[in-house]
């Protein structure tokens, strides 16, 4: 049992595997509704934060500096308006997609508890209890954190980044150099530091297998 329970900890070390990525993504396909609305929303929720500062930008410089107030109700009502557009689309990105990261959620624990009551008893005399109850529960509570947080939420991210780095460049490309300075640095100390939390991550999750296998 001592062999079975090392051998599934270093399956838990594992690497990135594009081959599970693919098992996991037919339980994706009956929501795609709700992940291109949610994709929408946050191109919505982008596009209205961006605004802001271009807003506030042309406030200070066209109004406040020159001292003319003609002009300035209209630009915070459209400041007002942009923030209620995007609080909006947030609220309905993440709704839906918690709400997806769960549905997919509860059909994987279907799925696997069904599997493990047609197994024969000598897997249980192998298994801990405690281990394979860490593994259906917290174990796919990740994978809601996955769906529900993750994939939209870094493709969301990325993109906005994108377009801050343009409008950047695009106002002042001298001072979007001085700004993109500390982009190197910040990419080494990620590099860093990813692998230290990857591991301290998989060790937290053997952890908790482990004592819920002792409990």
């Amino acid at each position: 049992m001592s062999q079975r329970r090392q051998h599934d900890d270093e399956i838990l070390g594992k690497a990135y595997d594009a081959r599970l990525v693919r098992r996991i993504l037919p339980w994706l396909r009956p929501h795609i509704d709700l992940i291109g609305i949610s994709m929408t929303l946050v191109f919505i929720v982008a596009a209205a934060s961006l605004v802001q500062p271009l807003i506030i930008s042309r406030l200070i410089d066209e109004h406040l500096v020159l001292r003319d107030g003609e002009g300035i109700g209209l630009l915070l009502l459209l400041f007002v308006l942009s923030y209620a557009v995007e609080m909006v689309a947030r609220y309905g990105h993440v709704y839906l997609t918690e709400r997806t990261g769960q549905n997919v959620v509860l059909a994987l624990r279907v799925k696997v508890f069904s599997h493990l009551q047609r197994l024969d008893s000598s897997f249980f005399d192998a298994n801990p209890v405690g281990r394979l109850m860490s593994r259906v529960t917290t174990d796919i509570e990740a994978l809601a954190d996955l769906f529900s947080t993750g994939v939209v939420t870094l493709l969301g991210d990325s993109l906005k980044l994108i377009a801050i780095v343009g409008i950047l460049w695009w106002l002042d490309w001298r001072l979007a150099i001085v700004t993109l300075t500390v982009v190197p640095i910040l990419f080494l100390l990620s590099i860093l530091f990813r692998s230290r939390i990857r591991h301290t991550y998989r060790e937290v999750r053997k952890r908790i297998a482990r004592i819920n296998a002792s409990l």
